[in-house]
């Protein structure tokens, strides 16, 4: 099997437990799954890349740096249980604050996912252990903040694909100068840890935590607030249908005039004129969930964070490092 990705180009796929999980229904939702969230009404403030080609870049990192084949059915599957609209869900369930930020709904529901799922009957088809799938450690998959992982590489790398005249070549120099050392990732020299951290950041800054994303999420949240509460939409749907077909649910009744309003803001993208016309009716706290990368460089065998050797960064860490400020409040 050879899927062509716009990013990483064409990857060849020869192994049939991953050929088998990738043609499952639960991996193939996937390519209608934004990996931002309302896209196309809100390009510049996602990904224009959907779940599926985030998961097969994750297997493909993984595959390329040797880790072990249920570390990289894990990554390749670490996504699927994700809602239409993707990380909006946890905007829409959690009324606290502190639980809609971390954006870790699909993690809570991930497991139980899949063992209804038809990636369970893969697994067991070739006798892979899904307690070791679901529940082992697996370092180079997923890694605490600021630390790099497959996960966390790939979505920086996608952010590659929103900048207008992004050099490409540029992905190649970070992908040649990462390897993996004592389970993690390093990179190899200074100048591609600092290439891929100024990538990190311009996600960061302009499309995951930026202000147009943080009044996204939260017109989204009362969008379909608004329609599960009507009962144009069920919780389920979230999980039976993709982004487009949720919309398009919901469109059936554009006469509803409140649906309407979140609908025509969401599409004329005028969040500015939102927050002017509501500023009195709300008192809820608008924020965005805040990302920092800080990769380990290889010195003389020994690692050691980008921050040592860039001052820059390292003041920027001790002001915005997730232990101090782990999400961004634009209004309240």
């Amino acid at each position: 099997m050879i899927i062509k990705d716009k990013l990483l180009g064409n990857i060849q796929i020869e192994n049939q437990i991953i050929i088998d999980l990738i043609k499952t229904p639960q991996l193939q939702r996937l390519k209608n799954i934004s990996l931002g969230s309302y896209y196309p009404a809100y390009p510049d403030v996602a990904h224009k890349a959907n779940r599926f080609e985030h998961s097969v870049g994750v297997f493909y990192l993984l595959n390329k740096f040797n880790a072990t084949l249920e570390e990289q059915i894990a990554g390749l599957i670490h996504d699927v249980s994700h809602s239409a609209f993707s990380h909006t869900i946890d905007y829409i369930l959690n009324e606290d604050k502190n639980l809609s930020y971390r954006q870790t709904h699909q993690d809570n529901i991930h497991n139980e996912f899949i063992l209804n799922s038809d990636i369970c009957e893969v697994l067991n088809k070739y006798n892979i252990d899904i307690n070791l799938v679901l529940n082992g450690t697996f370092q180079l998959l997923d890694n605490e903040y600021p630390n790099l992982c497959a996960d966390r590489i790939d979505n920086g790398l996608r952010c590659a694909l929103n900048i207008e005249n992004y050099d490409y070549k540029n992905i190649r120099k970070i992908l040649e100068g990462l390897t993996v050392y004592n389970n993690s990732f390093v990179f190899k020299n200074v100048e591609s840890a600092q290439i891929f951290y100024d990538l990190f950041q311009y996600g960061n800054e302009y499309y995951w935590a930026n202000e147009k994303s943080a009044v996204m999420f939260f017109l989204n949240k009362q969008l379909f607030k608004h329609a599960l509460n009507k009962g144009y939409l069920s919780k389920d749907d979230f999980y039976k249908c993709n982004d487009k077909e949720v919309i398009e649910k919901i469109e059936k009744y554009k006469d509803d005039c409140e649906l309407k309003k979140f609908i025509n803001y969401l599409h004329e993208k005028d969040y500015k004129q939102f927050l002017i016309n509501n500023s009195q009716k709300n008192s809820e706290e608008i924020l965005c969930k805040f990302r920092r990368v800080n990769p380990y460089v290889m010195d003389n065998k020994k690692i050691k964070f980008l921050s040592f050797y860039n001052r820059k960064i390292e003041k920027d860490f001790i002001e915005n490092t997730p232990q101090y400020k782990a999400y961004k409040i634009y209004y309240n």
